[in-house]
């Protein structure tokens, strides 16, 4: 529809300007009007591409200032993930080095305490095997004692004298 105003309006620029009778004048103004009706057909004929061109362009600018906008989101998203679990990592680590220094406080404590026991089982044990040996030893001495006195039989001791000379023998 656009074009067919366009040709008739050129047609009729064309009529007008057309008879110039052979004046000396410039033809200045023919061709300015003549520019003008040019410059109103080409708009007309390209302004709606050229429009949708850059419209196109626009979009396809937005589009992908929408996509980094929406990568820069993500990355920043994904950075706060990242430091969160950074923060919970710290935590347990710490929670973990808090639990380590007090179970190795309850070990040493345990070891000590064993180790007291032990100690402490042990000197009986060396009282007992002393206090055994001791009797083992009086009891050996007793009877070589009276070995000796009955074999060789000489000598004859009454019975609180016998008692008394043992006394002597394992003091």
């Amino acid at each position: 529809m656009k074009l067919k105003w366009l040709i008739a309006l050129g047609l009729s620029v064309g009529a007008v300007f057309a008879s110039d009778g052979g004046s000396s004048e410039t033809d200045f103004i023919p061709r300015v009007v003549n520019f003008i009706i040019f410059a109103v057909i080409v708009y007309n004929l390209l302004a709606d591409k050229v429009k949708d061109f850059f419209e196109g362009r626009k979009a396809e600018i937005a589009g992908k200032l929408e996509s980094v906008q929406d990568k820069v989101k993500a990355s920043k998203k994904q950075k706060d993930e990242a430091l969160a679990k950074v923060k919970d990592a710290k935590r347990v680590a710490e929670e973990i080095i808090s639990t380590t220094k007090k179970e190795v406080i309850v070990i040493s404590e345990n070891i000590a305490k064993n180790t007291e026991t032990d100690l402490d089982i042990l000197t009986k044990h060396h009282k007992e095997q002393k206090e055994l040996e001791q009797r083992k030893m009086t009891k050996e001495v007793v009877d070589d004692v009276l070995k000796e006195m009955f074999d060789e039989g000489a000598i004859a001791i009454n019975e609180k004298e016998f008692i008394n000379i043992i006394l002597k023998r394992i003091a």
